[in-house]
């Protein structure tokens, strides 16, 4: 039976394959973490306290970071 982390594995990588095959550039922003200084960002991470972005998220639910998706 297929879980809820099962499903968002499934979704993210559906999302991922969509932006490998369209380039999307609205969805670029969103891989990585922010850098501060590359990014032109100052004080992204005192105004954003619970940064995210789709590599990190990626990591999370294949190292077993989240539990449920709660």
């Amino acid at each position: 039976m297929a879980t809820e982390l099962d499903f968002c594995r499934s979704l993210l990588e559906k999302f991922l394959k969509f932006y490998d095959a369209n380039k999307a550039p609205y969805i670029e922003i969103f891989l990585e973490p922010v850098d501060e200084i590359a990014d032109d960002a100052p004080g992204y991470y005192t105004k954003i306290k619970r940064p995210m972005d789709i590599t990190t998220m990626a990591t999370n639910l294949n190292n077993g970071a989240y539990i449920d998706i709660w």
